[in-house]
């Protein structure tokens, strides 16, 4: 899924603001040519993925934590969408007896 922001325009905007990218490099990746600061962050990126593994470079990397908060916001909507959904059916059904 991320692999689709593994791209140069996305790098490069992520280094403009001086920001550190956590984005897995695709498993085929290959080394770009460091003609930005983006390409320079995503190489190395690359070679420590290689060294490391995938799996402890997700670790390492603190990619493994974006994915904990992002699963669990995702479980706090689902549970939000669940309480007030007989809510918001119950106040339509009150709106609908007023016309």
């Amino acid at each position: 899924m991320d692999g689709a922001y593994d791209t140069r325009r996305c790098h490069d905007a992520i280094a403009t603001r001086n920001a550190h990218a956590i984005i897995p490099p695709r498993k085929n990746a290959k080394p770009w040519k460091p003609t930005s600061a983006g390409a320079i962050a995503r190489n190395e990126a690359v070679n420590a993925s290689r060294y490391l593994g995938r799996a402890i470079w997700r670790k390492w990397s603190g990619y493994h934590r974006r994915s904990r908060v992002e699963t669990k916001m995702h479980c706090v909507k689902r549970c939000c969408h669940l309480w007030t959904a007989p809510i918001l059916q119950e106040f339509s059904c009150r709106l609908r007896s007023f016309s």
